[in-house]
Protein backbone atom coordinates (compact mmCIF):
# COMPACT_ATOMS: atom_id res chain seq x y z
CA UNK A 1 0.00 0.00 0.00
CA UNK A 2 2.99 1.99 0.59
CA UNK A 3 3.88 2.07 -3.05
CA UNK A 4 0.17 2.69 -4.61
CA UNK A 5 0.61 6.19 -2.01
CA UNK A 6 3.98 6.78 -3.72
CA UNK A 7 2.40 6.51 -7.24
CA UNK A 8 -0.57 8.57 -6.24
CA UNK A 9 1.50 11.53 -5.31
CA UNK A 10 3.87 10.98 -7.85
CA UNK A 11 0.97 11.18 -10.51
CA UNK A 12 -0.81 14.23 -8.90
CA UNK A 13 1.82 16.13 -9.44
CA UNK A 14 3.72 14.64 -12.69
CA UNK A 15 3.24 16.73 -16.02
CA UNK A 16 0.21 15.90 -18.36
CA UNK A 17 2.75 13.31 -20.47
CA UNK A 18 4.29 11.73 -16.73
CA UNK A 19 0.77 10.96 -15.70
CA UNK A 20 -0.93 9.63 -18.59
CA UNK A 21 1.93 7.24 -18.99
CA UNK A 22 1.47 6.48 -14.75
CA UNK A 23 -2.13 5.38 -15.70
CA UNK A 24 -1.18 3.36 -18.60
CA UNK A 25 1.13 1.44 -16.68
CA UNK A 26 -1.21 0.59 -13.95
CA UNK A 27 -3.79 -0.17 -16.48
CA UNK A 28 -1.44 -2.50 -18.13
CA UNK A 29 -0.25 -3.93 -14.28
CA UNK A 30 -3.70 -4.69 -13.37
CA UNK A 31 -4.48 -6.58 -16.90
CA UNK A 32 -1.81 -8.49 -16.18
CA UNK A 33 -2.78 -9.34 -12.67
CA UNK A 34 -5.68 -10.69 -13.63
CA UNK A 35 -6.88 -14.26 -13.64
CA UNK A 36 -9.13 -15.32 -16.55
CA UNK A 37 -12.37 -14.44 -14.29
CA UNK A 38 -10.65 -10.94 -13.55
CA UNK A 39 -10.50 -10.26 -17.31
CA UNK A 40 -14.04 -11.62 -18.59
CA UNK A 41 -16.26 -10.06 -15.44
CA UNK A 42 -14.22 -6.37 -17.13
CA UNK A 43 -14.91 -7.47 -20.65
CA UNK A 44 -18.63 -9.36 -20.39
CA UNK A 45 -19.96 -6.44 -18.01
CA UNK A 46 -18.35 -3.05 -19.63
CA UNK A 47 -21.02 -2.44 -21.62
CA UNK A 48 -23.05 -1.84 -18.18
CA UNK A 49 -21.50 1.62 -17.25
CA UNK A 50 -22.71 4.14 -20.15
CA UNK A 51 -26.54 2.97 -20.01
CA UNK A 52 -25.92 3.47 -15.88
CA UNK A 53 -24.73 6.74 -16.27
CA UNK A 54 -26.85 7.69 -18.77
CA UNK A 55 -29.69 7.01 -16.64
CA UNK A 56 -28.08 9.39 -13.61
CA UNK A 57 -28.02 11.91 -16.49
CA UNK A 58 -31.58 11.67 -17.36
CA UNK A 59 -32.14 11.94 -13.51
CA UNK A 60 -30.22 15.22 -12.78
CA UNK A 61 -28.55 12.52 -10.02
CA UNK A 62 -25.04 14.03 -10.76
CA UNK A 63 -26.18 17.15 -10.22
CA UNK A 64 -27.88 16.73 -7.29
CA UNK A 65 -25.15 14.96 -5.73
CA UNK A 66 -22.58 18.06 -6.64
CA UNK A 67 -25.24 20.98 -5.28
CA UNK A 68 -25.80 19.19 -1.77
CA UNK A 69 -23.12 20.71 0.45
CA UNK A 70 -23.17 17.40 2.25
CA UNK A 71 -23.55 13.23 1.20
CA UNK A 72 -27.16 12.46 0.54
CA UNK A 73 -28.66 9.05 1.20
CA UNK A 74 -30.32 7.07 -1.34
CA UNK A 75 -33.43 7.63 -0.17
CA UNK A 76 -32.87 11.60 -0.14
CA UNK A 77 -31.30 11.37 -3.69
CA UNK A 78 -34.26 9.60 -5.11
CA UNK A 79 -37.18 12.05 -3.33
CA UNK A 80 -35.31 14.92 -5.49
CA UNK A 81 -34.74 12.62 -9.03
CA UNK A 82 -38.68 11.71 -8.41
CA UNK A 83 -37.13 7.99 -8.55
CA UNK A 84 -38.01 4.68 -6.86
CA UNK A 85 -35.66 4.47 -3.99
CA UNK A 86 -35.00 0.94 -4.11
CA UNK A 87 -34.20 1.18 -7.95
CA UNK A 88 -31.71 4.61 -7.38
CA UNK A 89 -29.99 2.59 -4.96
CA UNK A 90 -29.18 -0.06 -6.80
CA UNK A 91 -28.30 1.96 -9.69
CA UNK A 92 -25.92 4.39 -7.28
CA UNK A 93 -24.21 0.88 -5.38
CA UNK A 94 -23.32 0.11 -8.89
CA UNK A 95 -22.31 3.56 -9.44
CA UNK A 96 -19.99 3.88 -6.35
CA UNK A 97 -18.45 0.37 -7.75
CA UNK A 98 -16.70 1.63 -10.55
CA UNK A 99 -16.09 5.09 -8.53
CA UNK A 100 -18.49 7.14 -10.30
CA UNK A 101 -20.06 8.11 -7.13
CA UNK A 102 -18.15 7.94 -3.67
CA UNK A 103 -20.51 6.01 -0.94
CA UNK A 104 -19.09 7.45 2.50
CA UNK A 105 -21.08 5.26 4.53
CA UNK A 106 -23.86 2.88 4.06
CA UNK A 107 -26.19 3.61 1.40
CA UNK A 108 -25.42 7.40 1.33
CA UNK A 109 -23.18 9.37 -1.48
CA UNK A 110 -20.87 12.20 -1.94
CA UNK A 111 -18.88 13.54 -5.50
CA UNK A 112 -16.13 11.84 -7.10
CA UNK A 113 -14.05 14.05 -9.61
CA UNK A 114 -16.62 11.69 -12.11
CA UNK A 115 -18.81 13.10 -10.50
CA UNK A 116 -18.53 16.37 -11.15
CA UNK A 117 -17.24 16.06 -14.27
CA UNK A 118 -20.71 14.44 -15.39
CA UNK A 119 -22.44 17.23 -13.68
CA UNK A 120 -21.67 19.46 -16.46
CA UNK A 121 -23.92 19.67 -19.40
CA UNK A 122 -21.75 19.58 -22.08
CA UNK A 123 -20.01 16.03 -20.70
CA UNK A 124 -23.67 15.03 -20.27
CA UNK A 125 -24.39 15.58 -23.72
CA UNK A 126 -20.89 13.50 -24.27
CA UNK A 127 -23.05 10.71 -22.62
CA UNK A 128 -26.18 11.08 -24.73
CA UNK A 129 -24.50 11.26 -28.22
CA UNK A 130 -21.85 7.88 -27.48
CA UNK A 131 -25.24 6.45 -25.98
CA UNK A 132 -28.01 7.48 -28.77
CA UNK A 133 -25.92 7.39 -31.84
CA UNK A 134 -22.64 5.50 -31.48
CA UNK A 135 -23.99 2.70 -29.23
CA UNK A 136 -26.54 1.57 -31.77
CA UNK A 137 -23.67 1.78 -34.43
CA UNK A 138 -21.16 -0.49 -32.50
CA UNK A 139 -24.13 -2.93 -31.29
CA UNK A 140 -24.81 -3.64 -35.26
CA UNK A 141 -20.66 -3.93 -35.83
CA UNK A 142 -20.75 -7.91 -35.42
CA UNK A 143 -23.69 -8.95 -37.63
CA UNK A 144 -22.57 -6.24 -40.20
CA UNK A 145 -19.41 -7.38 -40.42
CA UNK A 146 -20.37 -10.58 -40.32
CA UNK A 147 -22.65 -10.52 -43.64
CA UNK A 148 -19.99 -8.40 -45.07
CA UNK A 149 -17.54 -11.19 -45.08
CA UNK A 150 -15.01 -8.71 -42.80
CA UNK A 151 -14.33 -6.90 -45.36
CA UNK A 152 -13.29 -2.97 -44.44
CA UNK A 153 -16.17 -0.86 -44.45
CA UNK A 154 -15.87 1.63 -47.40
CA UNK A 155 -19.38 3.24 -48.14
CA UNK A 156 -20.65 5.62 -45.85
CA UNK A 157 -24.49 4.89 -46.78
CA UNK A 158 -23.88 1.19 -46.19
CA UNK A 159 -21.83 0.52 -42.68
CA UNK A 160 -22.84 -0.18 -39.37
CA UNK A 161 -24.60 2.94 -38.63
CA UNK A 162 -26.95 2.39 -41.68
CA UNK A 163 -27.75 -1.21 -39.97
CA UNK A 164 -28.22 0.42 -35.97
CA UNK A 165 -30.47 2.80 -36.82
CA UNK A 166 -32.70 2.05 -39.81
CA UNK A 167 -31.51 4.48 -42.38
CA UNK A 168 -30.09 4.88 -45.68
CA UNK A 169 -28.64 8.43 -44.80
CA UNK A 170 -24.79 8.95 -44.18
CA UNK A 171 -24.74 10.30 -40.90
CA UNK A 172 -24.59 14.17 -41.60
CA UNK A 173 -27.17 13.78 -43.63
CA UNK A 174 -29.37 11.81 -40.83
CA UNK A 175 -28.79 14.32 -37.81
CA UNK A 176 -30.03 17.70 -39.18
CA UNK A 177 -33.34 16.25 -38.89
CA UNK A 178 -32.80 14.86 -35.08
CA UNK A 179 -32.09 18.71 -33.65
CA UNK A 180 -31.80 17.68 -29.96
CA UNK A 181 -29.38 14.58 -30.81
CA UNK A 182 -27.40 17.28 -33.15
CA UNK A 183 -27.36 19.62 -30.56
CA UNK A 184 -26.02 17.45 -27.85
CA UNK A 185 -23.31 16.61 -30.61
CA UNK A 186 -22.35 19.63 -30.95
CA UNK A 187 -21.89 20.63 -27.47
CA UNK A 188 -19.42 17.77 -27.05
CA UNK A 189 -17.38 18.26 -30.00
CA UNK A 190 -16.55 21.69 -27.54
CA UNK A 191 -16.08 20.15 -24.87
CA UNK A 192 -13.67 17.16 -25.90
CA UNK A 193 -11.23 20.06 -26.60
CA UNK A 194 -11.36 21.28 -22.97
CA UNK A 195 -7.94 20.68 -20.98
CA UNK A 196 -6.09 20.04 -24.72
CA UNK A 197 -2.91 21.84 -25.60
CA UNK A 198 -3.78 24.98 -28.40
CA UNK A 199 -3.10 23.66 -31.68
CA UNK A 200 -2.26 26.72 -33.19
CA UNK A 201 -1.52 30.71 -31.81
CA UNK A 202 -4.13 32.32 -30.46
CA UNK A 203 -3.50 35.58 -32.88
CA UNK A 204 -3.89 34.97 -36.31
CA UNK A 205 -3.38 37.65 -38.15
CA UNK A 206 -5.31 38.85 -41.85
CA UNK A 207 -8.77 37.89 -43.10
CA UNK A 208 -9.92 34.37 -41.48
CA UNK A 209 -12.76 32.75 -43.24
CA UNK A 210 -15.02 30.08 -41.54
CA UNK A 211 -16.91 27.59 -43.66
CA UNK A 212 -19.18 24.85 -43.05
CA UNK A 213 -21.60 23.31 -45.69
CA UNK A 214 -24.75 23.98 -43.34
CA UNK A 215 -26.42 27.45 -43.56
CA UNK A 216 -27.84 26.50 -40.30
CA UNK A 217 -24.59 26.23 -38.39
CA UNK A 218 -22.91 29.50 -40.69
CA UNK A 219 -26.28 31.91 -40.11
CA UNK A 220 -27.26 30.93 -36.72
CA UNK A 221 -24.77 28.77 -34.59
CA UNK A 222 -21.60 30.20 -35.76
CA UNK A 223 -19.79 32.39 -32.87
CA UNK A 224 -19.44 35.54 -33.95
CA UNK A 225 -16.03 37.13 -33.47
CA UNK A 226 -14.55 40.58 -34.64
CA UNK A 227 -12.88 40.09 -38.41
CA UNK A 228 -14.13 36.51 -38.99
CA UNK A 229 -15.87 36.32 -41.69
CA UNK A 230 -18.46 33.18 -41.90
CA UNK A 231 -18.85 31.49 -45.83
CA UNK A 232 -21.46 28.47 -46.29
CA UNK A 233 -19.59 25.94 -48.92
CA UNK A 234 -19.71 22.47 -49.62
CA UNK A 235 -15.51 20.87 -49.85
CA UNK A 236 -16.83 19.02 -52.45
CA UNK A 237 -16.72 21.95 -54.57
CA UNK A 238 -14.07 23.84 -55.47
CA UNK A 239 -12.59 26.22 -52.92
CA UNK A 240 -13.31 29.67 -53.04
CA UNK A 241 -10.64 31.20 -51.08
CA UNK A 242 -8.00 31.45 -53.67
CA UNK A 243 -4.65 31.64 -52.40
CA UNK A 244 -4.86 31.64 -48.75
CA UNK A 245 -1.98 31.99 -46.40
CA UNK A 246 -3.36 29.03 -44.29
CA UNK A 247 -6.10 26.99 -45.04
CA UNK A 248 -6.36 24.94 -41.69
CA UNK A 249 -8.99 21.83 -41.56
CA UNK A 250 -9.80 19.89 -37.97
CA UNK A 251 -10.90 16.76 -37.89
CA UNK A 252 -12.65 16.56 -41.23
CA UNK A 253 -10.26 13.72 -42.36
CA UNK A 254 -11.27 11.17 -39.99
CA UNK A 255 -14.48 11.79 -41.27
CA UNK A 256 -14.08 10.21 -44.87
CA UNK A 257 -12.75 7.47 -46.36
CA UNK A 258 -9.84 7.48 -48.59
CA UNK A 259 -11.39 8.47 -51.97
CA UNK A 260 -13.61 11.41 -50.31
CA UNK A 261 -10.70 12.60 -48.41
CA UNK A 262 -8.86 12.71 -51.56
CA UNK A 263 -11.33 15.21 -53.44
CA UNK A 264 -11.50 17.19 -50.16
CA UNK A 265 -7.77 18.00 -50.09
CA UNK A 266 -7.70 17.96 -53.64
CA UNK A 267 -10.08 21.14 -54.31
CA UNK A 268 -7.98 22.85 -51.25
CA UNK A 269 -5.06 21.68 -53.27
CA UNK A 270 -5.97 23.74 -56.28
CA UNK A 271 -6.61 27.12 -54.84
CA UNK A 272 -3.28 26.96 -52.82
CA UNK A 273 -0.59 29.47 -54.18
CA UNK A 274 2.08 27.63 -54.79
CA UNK A 275 5.03 29.73 -53.64
CA UNK A 276 2.80 31.28 -50.02
CA UNK A 277 0.19 28.52 -49.21
CA UNK A 278 -0.07 25.78 -46.64
CA UNK A 279 -2.54 23.54 -45.71
CA UNK A 280 -2.71 22.47 -42.02
CA UNK A 281 -4.68 19.32 -41.04
CA UNK A 282 -5.17 18.76 -37.62
CA UNK A 283 -6.45 15.50 -36.92
CA UNK A 284 -4.66 12.51 -35.35
CA UNK A 285 -1.73 10.30 -36.55
CA UNK A 286 -1.85 6.82 -35.05
CA UNK A 287 2.33 5.26 -34.83
CA UNK A 288 2.15 2.31 -37.08
CA UNK A 289 2.64 0.24 -34.08
CA UNK A 290 2.03 0.91 -30.32
CA UNK A 291 -1.09 3.23 -30.75
CA UNK A 292 -3.05 4.17 -27.57
CA UNK A 293 -6.81 2.85 -26.55
CA UNK A 294 -7.51 6.23 -26.48
CA UNK A 295 -7.07 6.75 -30.07
CA UNK A 296 -7.75 3.47 -31.30
CA UNK A 297 -11.38 3.24 -30.06
CA UNK A 298 -11.90 6.15 -31.86
CA UNK A 299 -11.03 4.86 -35.23
CA UNK A 300 -13.24 1.62 -34.25
CA UNK A 301 -15.70 4.63 -33.89
CA UNK A 302 -15.43 5.98 -37.09
CA UNK A 303 -15.11 2.57 -38.88
CA UNK A 304 -19.07 1.99 -37.34
CA UNK A 305 -20.53 5.57 -37.73
CA UNK A 306 -19.18 6.79 -40.90
CA UNK A 307 -16.98 4.14 -42.60
CA UNK A 308 -14.32 6.18 -42.51
CA UNK A 309 -10.50 6.05 -40.42
CA UNK A 310 -8.40 7.75 -37.56
CA UNK A 311 -4.89 7.34 -40.11
CA UNK A 312 -1.36 5.58 -39.14
CA UNK A 313 1.09 7.95 -39.99
CA UNK A 314 2.16 5.42 -43.19
CA UNK A 315 -1.79 6.07 -44.07
CA UNK A 316 -1.35 10.16 -43.97
CA UNK A 317 1.96 9.44 -46.13
CA UNK A 318 0.32 7.31 -48.94
CA UNK A 319 -3.14 9.43 -48.88
CA UNK A 320 -1.73 13.06 -49.23
CA UNK A 321 0.28 12.68 -52.68
CA UNK A 322 -3.27 11.26 -54.35
CA UNK A 323 -4.24 15.08 -53.96
CA UNK A 324 -1.10 16.67 -55.36
CA UNK A 325 0.32 17.58 -51.81
CA UNK A 326 3.36 16.40 -50.02
CA UNK A 327 3.77 16.45 -46.25
CA UNK A 328 6.54 19.55 -44.99
CA UNK A 329 6.23 18.62 -41.76
CA UNK A 330 4.44 17.22 -38.42
CA UNK A 331 3.96 18.23 -35.13
CA UNK A 332 2.18 16.36 -32.57
CA UNK A 333 0.65 18.02 -30.08
CA UNK A 334 -1.10 15.58 -27.64
CA UNK A 335 0.13 12.01 -26.52
CA UNK A 336 -2.53 9.53 -26.12
CA UNK A 337 -5.02 10.56 -28.88
CA UNK A 338 -2.13 11.52 -31.34
CA UNK A 339 -3.24 15.30 -32.07
CA UNK A 340 -1.12 16.32 -34.66
CA UNK A 341 -0.93 19.06 -37.39
CA UNK A 342 0.25 17.76 -40.84
CA UNK A 343 1.77 20.62 -42.84
CA UNK A 344 1.06 20.29 -46.55
CA UNK A 345 2.26 22.04 -49.25
CA UNK A 346 1.47 21.97 -53.17
CA UNK A 347 3.79 19.11 -54.81
CA UNK A 348 3.38 20.54 -58.56
CA UNK A 349 6.11 18.14 -59.50
CA UNK A 350 4.05 15.63 -58.69
CA UNK A 351 1.72 17.11 -60.95
CA UNK A 352 4.23 17.20 -63.98
CA UNK A 353 4.56 13.54 -63.58
CA UNK A 354 1.36 12.70 -63.67
CA UNK A 355 0.50 15.15 -67.18
CA UNK A 356 3.21 13.31 -68.74
CA UNK A 357 2.37 10.08 -68.41
CA UNK A 358 -1.46 11.22 -69.19
CA UNK A 359 0.43 13.04 -72.75
CA UNK A 360 2.19 9.51 -73.29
Amino acid sequence: MEILASVREQALTADEVSRKAIIDQLNHLARELETPQDCMQRILYQPITLPVVRAGCDLGLFNHIVDSVQPLSSAALADRCGASPLLLGRLLRYMASVDVVREVAPDTYSATTTTRTLASRDWQSAVFHNFDVITPCITAMPDFLKEHGYQDSENPTDCAFNRGHKTDQQCFAWYPSRPEMFAHFNRFMRVHLVGMPPALPARVRGRVVVQDHQPELIERQALRCDGVEHMVHDFFTPQPVRGARMYYMRNIMHDWRDQDAAVILRHVREAMDANRSVLLIDDMVLPNSGTHWHAAQLDIVMMAALAARERTMRQWEELVPRAGLRIREVFRYTESLGDSIIECVRDDDEEEEEEEEDAE
